[in-house]
């Protein structure tokens, strides 16, 4: 199988002079229309089997629309976020983001 690099990952610690992670915590792809089928597909299910993963997000480039994955004790609990006034909880780090900011022009408020 070929390298799988998310867009964003996250993971507690240094990585120092690895070449790869195999300990995220969080891991987020940006889907585009060049993507989405590898992003939702192979991605997504491969990081399903990560142990260490606690949130999956999947973040649609062309429309407000957030996939997000939770790890519960019995797999992962799914919510789809489309109200601007949603909220991301990435509770395993301690973030929460509206998507209004997510999908903001500009960022620096």
């Amino acid at each position: 199988m070929t390298e799988l690099r998310p867009d964003v990952l996250v993971r507690r610690g240094p990585v120092g002079d690895r070449t790869y992670v195999d300990d995220p915590i969080i891991v987020v792809e940006v889907i585009s229309p060049s993507s989405r089928s590898r992003d939702e597909g192979l991605k997504h299910s491969f990081y399903g089997y990560m142990p260490t993963i606690r949130h999956i997000v999947l973040v649609d480039a062309e429309r407000m629309k957030v996939q997000h994955d939770v790890r519960t004790e019995g797999g992962y609990d799914r919510s789809i976020l489309t109200d601007s006034k949603a909220t991301i909880d990435l509770a395993a780090v301690g973030f929460s983001i509206a998507l209004e900011k997510v999908y903001s022009r500009s960022t620096a408020d």
